[in-house]
C-alpha cells in the first residue's frame, strides 16, 4: 500500500528556510539531522502534513546541478513494502534513479515522473 508522506525542497540554508516556514505558516520542527557531510535535513510538521527541507552544501557536477535545483520539490510516498512497490513501478516502465537503499531508519529510492519531476518512495524501519 502506498500513502502520501511529505513534500521536500532543496534549499540553500535549512535554518533560514525553517525560520521562514515556522514564521509564515506555523510549521514546527520535528527532526533536524545531518546524515552525511555537508547535508542537513529538517522535517517540519503542520497538523498531519510534513515538509522536508534538504540543504546540500556542495553540488559539484553539472549533471547533479541539473537534477538537484534549489527549490525543486520532491513528492514522497510512504510504503510498507518498498521492494514490491519498486518492482511493480519499474516493471510498468517508471524510470528510477537507482534501486532502494538503506539509510538510518529508512529505505528509499527516487524515480522520475513523465516531466522528470523527482518522486521518492520511503519505507520507515
Amino acid at each position: 500500500m502506498i500513502e502520501f508522506d511529505h513534500v521536500s525542497l532543496l534549499v540553500n540554508n535549512v535554518d533560514t528556510s525553517m525560520a521562514f516556514y515556522e514564521k509564515s505558516f506555523g510549521f514546527k520542527p520535528k527532526r533536524v539531522f545531518e546524515p552525511a557531510p555537508k547535508v542537513k535535513i529538517a522535517i517540519l510538521g503542520l497538523g498531519t502534513a510534513e515538509l522536508g527541507l534538504y540543504e546540500v552544501g556542495s553540488i559539484k557536477s553539472e549533471a547533479a546541478a541539473n537534477v538537484l535545483r534549489i527549490g525543486s520539490p520532491t513528492i514522497v510516498f510512504k510504503t510498507n513494502d518498498i521492494q514490491a512497490d519498486y518492482k511493480r513501478l519499474a516493471d510498468s516502465g517508471v524510470q528510477f534513479r537507482g534501486a532502494p537503499k538503506a539509510g538510518k531508519g529508512y529505505i528509499n529510492c527516487q524515480g522520475l515522473d513523465p516531466d522528470n519531476a523527482i518522486f521518492e518512495l520511503v519505507q520507515y524501519m
